[in-house]
């Protein structure tokens, strides 16, 4: 190409532009506030045309245009504007249409017969909506109040199996030269419906562990949300690629609605690979292996493994269905778990049952007993102790967004112990809380708090599997100090972890990019014996965070404030909640 014709290319772009996007011409509406002006501009034509247009059709549609206004005005009330128009057609430039708009009073709702007969006219929803039908005596009429109270009496007839529902009266009636409108709304509900008779399209799994899914019985009076938690339940329970669930009324003219579940048969083996990277543990690399469906009763089989510099762990997990799957599951696991870090060295080896409940989908509390057996260095020996533990957990978790919540809260909840008794070491009772709460403070920031306390009560803390012990420092702890790092050390310097712990963190992150966000921390915390507060350890730090599509990456700089450390660079992966 020559410097001619590089010189010539930003012209011919500008103008194949000018000529393939024509210039648009202009409608002014003067009188009119947003909503009215809006629905005006949706209902007419002439403003989507351009300048070069025929003359003929502009002034076609200049003509029609005062009709598009007044339809447009009647849903709000205005039955009677008063529309002063004009176009200017210039010889050597664009036209330009004005409209003064004067919607003038409005109709007002002057009489009312609202009604629900039949059958399900007691029932509570249709009672509600008859009490707060959002159309009121005096009020102006809004034609979108009416086709609101109208579509929801019918979906409340839908909802609760009134298939044969129908309006016996449905009018608004306008005296014009009175300004006033009566409106007549009267639902007929007809019989209301009862579940009949349940099948399954495919016995993919015994009929008797579907039929625990079911929250209705044949006979109870008919709920489409029913239905809705059957569907969600069944693809929830990870068994199934598809699930329709139906509702087909019995054409003998019974009012009964059989309910028809078809499913398909999802793969039962599922396994991944992933890599991770965090600064306590360097590079992560886990495995998983997944049988969804081990046999016609639903079992399930979890495989997962997690291998690092300083942490090498297997688990298997035997998975259960409870008396209510879609809830409750069994589970009987076990696995060996390895660390080695500069604070401390052990493997343990696990087997335990726990009964996991959902109460919701926000919080569920989780039962247990766990046999453990630990073998640790500490004082320069190693030891091996075992604990029998009895325990219950509860988690509660919510966040409107799962990427970068600006509003969540996470809160956790443990309390175990064992006795010389049966089979352990030593006696201890433990609890454990911890909590986070998401909350913005501008259109891109938001505060981040955490907070964790727990305590032990033993008659022989050095018995103690470190399993149990509390410890403190690290990526999602106290940035600034080392991996388990706080609290007492043993003769070597390892640390030996705590009957006792509380952490604290308050974060600020504001987003300057998409995905990008900076935040300035406060972190502080210990673990220890006795008063945890004297000379506690804290941090200053800064860091940015990457919303990858795997989930955050955190890169932080941390600064501790006691202590013989300068500063700590800290990389973590993973969800803020």
């Amino acid at each position: 190409m020559t410097d001619r014709q590089k010189r010539l290319l930003p012209i011919a772009a500008f103008l194949w532009v000018f000529v393939a996007y024509p210039v648009q011409a202009g409608v002014r509406l003067e009188g009119l506030e947003d909503a009215l002006r809006a629905n005006v501009l949706a209902h007419m034509r002439l403003d989507d045309e351009s300048c070069d247009q025929d003359r003929v059709r502009i002034r076609h549609l200049f003509a029609r245009s005062n009709n598009a206004i007044r339809s447009a005005l009647r849903p709000f009330g205005y039955y009677d504007p008063i529309i002063r128009s004009e176009l200017e057609e210039p010889e050597d430039g664009c036209w330009q249409a004005t409209f003064h708009v004067d919607p003038g009073e409005p109709v007002l709702i002057t009489a009312t017969n609202i009604d629900v007969i039949g059958p399900g006219e007691d029932l509570p929803v249709f009672t509600r909506l008859l009490e707060e039908p959002g159309i009121d005596l005096g009020e102006q009429l809004q034609h979108d109040a009416y086709d609101s109270l109208r579509n929801r009496l019918l979906v409340a007839a839908l909802e609760y199996g009134f298939f044969e529902s129908e309006l016996r009266s449905s009018a608004i009636r306008v005296n014009r030269a009175e300004r006033s409108a009566e409106i007549e709304l009267v639902l007929d509900t007809g019989p209301r419906y009862r579940f009949g008779e349940l099948t399954f399209s495919e016995h993919i799994l015994d009929e008797r562990l579907l039929l625990r899914f079911v929250r209705f019985e044949e006979g109870a009076p008919f709920e489409h949300r029913r239905l809705r938690s059957l569907h969600n339940d069944l693809v929830r329970a990870d068994y199934f690629s598809a699930v329709d669930v139906k509702a087909v009324p019995r054409e003998n003219g019974e009012p009964v609605a059989d309910v028809v579940v078809t499913i398909e048969e999802g793969r039962r083996i599922r396994y991944g690979v992933g890599v991770g990277f965090g600064t306590d543990t360097g590079v992560v690399v886990r495995g998983d292996f997944v049988h969804r469906r081990l046999n016609r009763s639903g079992h399930r089989l979890e495989l997962d493994t997690e291998l690092s510099r300083v942490r090498q762990n297997a688990t298997a997990d035997y998975r259960i269905p409870g008396t209510r799957p879609q809830n409750d599951w069994y589970s009987i696991y076990g696995g060996v778990n390895r660390e080695d870090t500069e604070a401390v060295e052990r493997i343990a080896w696990k087997l335990g049952l726990r009964e996991n409940r959902f109460h919701s989908l926000t919080w569920s509390s989780t039962p247990f007993i766990e046999l453990v057996v630990e073998r640790f260095l500490q004082d320069g020996d190693w030891s091996q102790k075992q604990s029998l533990v009895p325990g219950w957990g509860i988690n509660f978790l919510t966040a409107n967004a799962p990427a970068r919540p600006t509003r969540g809260f996470r809160f956790r909840g443990e309390v175990a112990g064992a006795t010389r008794a049966v089979v352990s070491d030593a006696s201890f009772i433990r609890m454990h809380v911890s909590g986070k709460t998401i909350l913005p403070f501008s259109e891109r920031g938001r505060v981040l708090m955490r907070a964790e306390t727990g305590w032990m009560e033993t008659n022989n803390f050095d018995k103690v599997p470190p399993t149990w012990r509390f410890f403190a420092g690290g990526d999602r702890s106290v940035r600034g100090y080392d991996f388990q790092s706080l609290g007492p050390l043993d003769d070597e310097g390892r640390a030996i972890g705590g009957r006792a712990i509380v952490t604290g963190s308050v974060e600020g992150d504001w987003l300057f990019r998409e995905r990008w966000s900076a935040a300035l921390f406060v972190d502080a915390g210990n673990v220890g014996q006795g008063d945890l507060l004297d000379d506690l350890p804290w941090s200053l730090g800064a860091g940015v965070r990457w919303y990858s599509p795997v989930g955050p990456i955190r890169v932080d700089l941390a600064f501790p404030q006691t202590g013989d450390g300068s500063f700590r660079l800290h990389v973590s992966m993973g969800p803020d909640l």
